[in-house]
């Protein structure tokens, strides 16, 4: 049985978010959610993405497909 605490509207909301460097796509496809109040974590290897996710996050990273909100509003690369 999966028990969540935590509800209501997404603070980040990633939907089929792709990155390129050049002609490598780094992301592929990525999709996740964070409801207010909850908590999540990145793990995983050097160079698996977890800081070019970040990064797309915080309106940094150019994207090449895909769609980052935060608080409902687009996270726009400066």
């Amino acid at each position: 049985m999966k028990t969540s605490y935590c509800t209501g509207p997404s603070v980040i909301e990633v939907r089929d978010l792709v990155v390129g460097r050049g002609k490598k796509e780094v992301l592929r496809g990525i999709s996740t959610s964070v409801v207010r109040g909850s908590i999540k974590g990145l793990l995983g290897p050097s160079g698996s993405g977890k800081t070019t996710l970040l990064r797309a996050i915080v309106g940094v990273q150019i994207v090449k497909s895909g769609r980052v909100m935060v608080l409902g509003k687009p996270a726009r690369a400066a």
